[in-house]
């Protein structure tokens, strides 16, 4: 249809993501006065609560938290990485080859493809606006578990691709190397702390209190271990 690719963005979706009314436009009004757009991804805000009331009150619990870890991450935007429902030209994917199509979890991936692709030059922007999405549910309420622990595993072995990450660090020399290490930190780091954070929050909490017996009769002691219940 000789239609320019820098003129066509690209959205991808999962079956059970619905967009804000909103969504497209101001999708289309960030990549029109973003400058360097070739360069860009564009992340919305996915909210679980599509069907946060059919889930049961745990899952709700984590469908939240969720929710507002990834409203965090918009404050971020050094940090911000592709998730779930996410935006790009259709130039950008034309010079990435599209999405990958051999992970399971192609959002994380195509981050590092975009980033390595440009020599380090690439950016995600992010988007006010929400992009509602399902929290876990299935047909008793200990699959239900098992399923939000399945998915999380997913999401984790899958999104980023350590091995490629740090072979393609590697392999390109063009890319700034102090922004590398930054973003391989940042990959280890997080992932890191994913894995081993519910084990700092229940232990290290008490640990103020059970160290200094001086400490303990002040106010702050108390309240970090009462955030962590």
């Amino acid at each position: 249809m000789n239609i320019d690719p820098n003129d066509v963005l690209v959205t991808t979706f999962d079956a059970d993501h619905r967009a804000s009314k909103s969504y497209f436009s101001y999708l289309t009004f960030e990549y029109c006065i973003e400058p360097d757009r070739r360069h860009r991804s564009f992340q919305p805000i996915p909210m679980f609560y599509n069907n946060i009331w059919d889930v049961p009150a745990p899952m709700r619990v984590i469908a939240t938290s969720n929710s507002f870890w990834m409203l965090m991450e918009t404050m971020r935007p050094s940090r911000l990485r592709n998730f779930a429902s996410h935006a790009q030209s259709l130039a950008t994917l034309i010079d990435t080859d599209y999405w990958s199509v051999t992970t399971i979890v192609e959002d994380g991936h195509q981050y590092w493809r975009t980033y390595f692709r440009y020599d380090g030059d690439h950016r995600v922007v992010p988007l006010y606006i929400p992009i509602y999405q399902d929290a876990v549910l299935a047909e008793s309420y200990l699959k239900n578990h098992q399923s939000s622990v399945q998915t999380a595993q997913t999401v984790g072995l899958g999104s980023d691709g350590h091995i490629v990450c740090v072979r393609q660090s590697i392999a390109n020399r063009r890319a700034p190397l102090g922004n590398k290490l930054l973003q391989l930190w940042r990959l280890f780091e997080s992932h890191f702390s994913w894995a081993t954070s519910s084990i700092l929050l229940t232990s290290a909490a008490w640990l103020p209190l059970i160290l200094n017996r001086e400490f303990s009769y002040q106010a702050l002691a108390h309240e970090l271990s009462n955030d962590n219940e």
